[in-house]
């Protein structure tokens, strides 16, 4: 009895929703489904009796692969995932599936993902404000700085450790940090996390002289909580940059002048 398979056998592949087509041992293609010509509009004899690489596909098929997604030559827009299998007689098939549809649904999660993203408001590991909550603070405070002439003080802070450990200060220790910050302050007071291990502290109503001494204290307490991380290291201490608003500034500048405070080493705490 002949097992091989002939054509006619993969009649009942045009029952399945996906497109196939079979290659004989040396690539050529012999058979190509109503479905999948369908899928690539182009008629049977444009590719029976042609190699894999005239399909219309914008890159073409690689054989050594058991898998992939190609782009559609006729329709840009439409995407085919393709599968690898053979049917155990040096005969070799191909099963092609749309996935057109559900890569415009994972785009659409991820744009929309980004801008929930965009919209959030709270940093995810601390509860403080973000970066974006942060500019849109300052921007606030500036602006009533700027009509009402009252005080404003903007301080960076550095949560470190003296030596410098390798790697990402921990989660929990950042965590510890950031509630010893929020208890420290007004209600008045806004404080976020800018970055890892960078916080911002924005003063309203505070001159340099009590915004100096706020950071002395918080400085001092938090000396006193000795912190230790998961490994058993103590010696965290925090690092301020502290400027004050001056006629002419905007959010950006006044940032970018408490980070250059903070990265000056003397004095460790400098005001401007």
């Amino acid at each position: 009895m002949d097992n091989k398979i002939t054509p006619d056998p993969y009649q009942f592949l045009e029952q399945c929703p996906c497109g196939s087509l079979a290659l004989d041992p040396s690539g050529t293609i012999f058979w190509v489904s109503a479905t999948l010509l369908k899928l690539l509009d182009a008629a049977a004899e444009d590719l029976v009796g042609q190699p894999l690489e005239r399909l219309p596909l914008k890159r073409p098929i690689d054989p050594t692969q058991e898998a992939g997604a190609v782009q559609n030559l006729c329709q840009p827009q439409a995407w085919l995932q393709w599968t690898l299998g053979e049917t155990g007689d040096a005969t070799t098939l191909l099963f092609f599936t749309d996935i057109t549809e559900a890569l415009e649904l994972a785009q659409e999660n991820e744009r929309l993902s980004r801008e929930v993203q965009a919209l959030t408001i709270t940093d995810a590991l601390t509860g403080l404000a973000n970066p974006r909550a942060i500019g849109h603070a300052l921007g606030s405070q500036v602006t009533r700085t700027r009509r009402y002439h009252n005080p404003l003080s903007v301080v960076m802070i550095a949560l470190e450790h003296q030596p410098p450990l390798p790697g990402p200060l921990p989660d929990d220790l950042v965590l510890a940090t950031s509630r010893f910050l929020r208890n420290r302050l007004r209600w008045a007071d806004v404080v976020g996390r800018w970055d890892h291990d960078l916080f911002i502290i924005l003063l309203p109503e505070t001159g340099e002289a009590d915004s100096s001494t706020l950071m002395r204290s918080i400085e001092e307490g938090f000396l006193h909580l000795n912190l230790c991380d998961g490994e058993g290291n103590r010696g965290y201490r925090l690092r301020f940059g502290i400027t004050m608003w001056r006629k002419g500034d905007d959010p950006r500048r006044l940032l970018l002048r408490a980070q250059g405070n903070l990265l000056r080493d003397e004095p460790r705490q400098q005001s401007a």
